[in-house]
């Protein structure tokens, strides 16, 4: 039975962790031995390639294995290949310590990839080219960078040494390997004869992109660019949709909002793969509005059914105790949290509003109410009096009499005249502190009547 692909990309994947793993070892090992730089050189030299060369054998033995398997009734016979020569691995070692610090070990673990992925991809490129009628194909994994994937879109497998390089580009003349770079984990997939092969179906969504892409640009650059542009836009876009659930509904309004006119610029441009990108997230986003939307409805009508029950239950409890007895205002104060002065208060600002004055306080509203009563009660005083309302030794001090009624008691008694006292005497004279009484508490401005003496005596 033929070893399926994710299963060989996920060997390969455990073999290069080896390989770069013992690397690591090695390293960490050298530089904390305190070697000096040619020692420590010498050590890498040395350990470089016995470990690659380890694992670049074992990917090879399972290249050849692979080749078999798949077509086991075939007499054709496969053999390891690809296995680098010394003088690469030692030229790899040397380039990697020419890095400075730690980027020494990163280079060396790209290197060793490389080379242990290139001995199992050069086994199956190596048998197909010597079995006649066989052909391979390159196979690049999920997330791949945009030079792998460009390789990848050939649904006709590759049969000759150098097609799976670049296609669009030169004739390669440098080895089969040179087409992959440090750290790719793309794979070669023998055909054998009378095989056929079918790319893993997120090739497909490549494909797409390589062709638009070269509907687009002109070159192999160019092209490998703008795919990137596009893989870089969905992926974006992935993030975007993926933090829909998270936004809330006026963020999500927001979004929808700001998808409508990049939607229609995409529709009026005919970029027909960017409108149904762009329509794709804009639906999700408006099925995510509408569950925001409906969640937030749900809550307030639970809120209000809560507080209507909250309201209802208090309007109970406060016609039992009004029915028992107790008092309106207190009653009240008891169930619903307002004092008894609160409540006066409130009604007095109604009241006085209802009667034109304006306000946005208890104090501001009686202070207007309170000027409204004193220009009334003085009209009615200066036509009671004739207008002698100021004693006639003050006459001539230009006295305004109107101020008399908010003045102190004693400065009232010393300048009005005695026909003005009589007319305070017979209607009152209501200072602001009563007026205001006179809405908080009756009996407060009763006693405060009281208290006085009368004007004339």
């Amino acid at each position: 039975m033929s070893t399926p692909l994710s299963e060989r990309q996920d060997i390969l994947a455990d073999l290069n962790r080896l390989a770069t793993g013992d690397l690591a070892s090695v390293w960490r090992a050298g530089t904390t031995a305190d070697l000096d730089s040619a020692a420590f050189q010498s050590l890498i030299a040395d350990a470089y390639p016995e470990i690659t060369t380890q694992y670049a054998s074992a990917a090879a033995d399972l290249g050849a294995e692979w080749y078999e398997e798949s077509a086991p009734n075939l007499p054709y016979r496969a053999v390891p290949l690809g296995l680098p020569p010394a003088e690469q691995l030692a030229k790899s070692s040397a380039w990697a310590l020419l890095a400075p610090g730690n980027a020494g070990l990163d280079r060396l673990a790209g290197a060793s990839s490389r080379t242990v992925l290139n001995a199992n991809r050069l086994t199956i490129v190596g048998n197909s080219e010597r079995e006649h009628g066989s052909t391979w194909a390159r196979v690049a994994k999920r997330g791949a960078c945009a030079f792998c994937r460009l390789l990848a879109t050939r649904e006709n497998v590759y049969t000759s040494r150098g097609a799976a390089l670049l296609s669009t580009a030169r004739k390669s003349k440098r080895d089969h390997g040179d087409g992959y770079h440090d750290h790719c984990h793309c794979v070669a997939v023998e055909v054998r004869p009378g095989k056929s092969f079918t790319p893993p179906a997120y090739v497909e969504q490549w494909q797409a992109d390589y062709e638009a892409a070269a509907s687009r640009s002109r070159g192999t650059k160019a092209i490998l660019a703008d795919m990137r542009a596009t893989e870089l836009g969905r992926t974006n876009q992935a993030k975007r949709i993926a933090a829909l659930p998270k936004m809330n509904q006026a963020q999500l309004a927001k979004r929808v909002e700001e998808l409508e006119p990049k939607l229609v610029a995409a529709m009026e441009a005919e970029r027909f793969d960017e409108f149904d990108a762009i329509a794709a997230e804009m639906q999700q986003a408006e099925d995510y509005l509408a569950k925001a939307t409906a969640k937030a409805e749900a809550a307030k009508a639970r809120r209000e059914a809560k507080s209507a029950a909250t309201a209802a239950a208090k309007d109970a409890e406060f016609d039992a105790l009004v029915a028992g007895g107790e008092d309106f205002q207190e009653a009240y104060a008891k169930v619903y949290g307002v004092s008894v002065e609160k409540q006066n208060r409130q009604q007095a600002m109604q009241v006085l509003r209802n009667q034109g004055f304006s306000g946005d306080s208890f104090d501001e509203l009686t202070r207007n109410g309170y000027r409204d009563y004193v220009y009334q009660s003085w009209l009615q005083a200066e036509d009671a009096t004739n207008g002698y309302m100021i004693k006639r030794k003050y006459g001539n001090q230009g006295i305004d009499p109107m101020k008399l009624w908010a003045s102190n008691e004693a400065t009232a008694r010393k300048y009005a005249s005695p026909e003005l006292l009589e007319w305070w005497d017979q209607h009152g004279r209501v200072t602001l502190a009563e007026f205001r009484a006179e809405f908080l508490d009756p009996s407060t401005a009763r006693n405060m009547r009281n208290m006085r003496s009368d004007f004339l005596q």
